[in-house]
């Protein structure tokens, strides 16, 4: 995978990387979104909702490495599975769901490429 140059994103997309998210186990020092999206290795962020950040090819729970690949959007149990998740804010979490849906509808989003697992 090829690592994406969040700066440039940012100065050509600013809105999602504007502010910042809580740095695990750091209180109190939270990192900029273009740290955190480039640590995390996302793709160009399209969009963000509190700390998910809506890339070209997923959406991604900063800060806590989760990863959902858009080809999985469409399963019906997200919002179930990711309640019970204390570091979640569920309702950050539906409209981000949303938005990165309306984002893969509109083309914006490749699917993430399967890990070929070695032999």
């Amino acid at each position: 995978m090829t690592a994406t140059n969040h700066i440039h994103c940012q100065s050509v997309n600013p809105s999602p990387y504007e502010g910042t998210v809580p740095r695990p186990n750091r209180p109190g020092d939270p990192w900029p979104v273009t740290h955190i999206a480039t640590y995390e290795n996302c793709g160009p962020l399209l969009d963000q909702v509190g700390v998910w950040a809506i890339c070209t090819d997923g959406l991604m729970g900063l800060g806590a490495g989760y990863f959902i690949a858009s080809n999985r959007f469409e399963e019906l149990d997200w919002i179930e599975h990711m309640r019970v998740k204390s570091w979640v804010d569920i309702g950050d979490f539906g409209k981000a769901l949303d938005r990165a849906r309306s984002w893969k509808r509109a083309g914006y989003m490749v699917c993430a490429a399967e890990e070929e697992t070695p032999q």
